[in-house]
């Protein structure tokens, strides 16, 4: 395993219960600040005390980038990176900081990752790609776009997997209760909950995953 540079402070213990968790990735660099990359993904990180709480950017790179912290690799052997997320966290909480960085690891190790990530048309769907909830599930309905064919139709018109509903419409910033005769606009949000099954099944049924 690569030992990076570190930088900020070092936390005895993490990297053997995060290496039991993370396989590939470079534990060193989640337990130390400095950026582990692995499975076309990157994730430099740091805290500071001028924060009172976790935040996360997402940056998708299509065609690719390389990074200053990537492993040595032969030449013509080096996997581009096309998942960015930087996370910065609170000083005085590394526990928490940690954690999320184990999160987004086990996520893109996921074979599903990438695929969904590079797939995605908007940025509810990014986030989906990285905090994928098997219950839940958020699209937004716009003309030309994946799910489109659902604009104008009625809710009660709508064939939906089994255990799956519509518990949510969120339209032009205010919230609509889901009712039989509510019509379905150009620019609605939708969050569907239901049973890992359903969810996967609508998810591939109106093209938002790739598997």
């Amino acid at each position: 395993m690569r030992h990076a540079e570190a930088q900020g402070h070092t936390h005895p213990g993490k990297p053997a219960l995060l290496e039991k968790q993370l396989g590939l990735w470079d534990v060193y660099a989640l337990a130390t600040g400095a950026t582990p990359v692995a499975h076309g993904a990157a994730l430099p990180h740091m805290r500071s005390h001028l924060l009172d709480r976790s935040y996360v950017a997402l940056a998708r790179v299509s065609d690719g980038i390389r990074f200053g912290d990537a492993p040595e690799e032969r030449p013509g052997e080096a996997e581009p990176i096309r998942a960015v997320f930087f996370l910065v966290s609170p000083q005085d909480d590394p526990g928490r900081h940690l954690r999320i960085l184990a999160q987004i690891a086990r996520r893109v190790d996921h074979g599903s990752f990438m695929p969904e990530w590079l797939a995605a048309d908007t940025d509810e769907q990014l986030k989906e790609a990285l905090i994928r909830d098997e219950r839940i599930m958020v699209m937004t309905l716009e003309s030309g776009k994946r799910g489109a064919e659902l604009i104008g139709l009625r809710l009660r018109e709508l064939t939906l997997p089994g255990g799956t509903l519509i518990a949510m419409i969120l339209r032009g910033g205010e919230l609509v209760i889901p009712k039989g005769e509510t019509t379905l606009l150009d620019g609605d949000r939708l969050t569907v909950i239901g049973r890992p099954g359903g969810i996967s099944a609508l998810r591939e049924h109106h093209g938002l995953t790739l598997h």
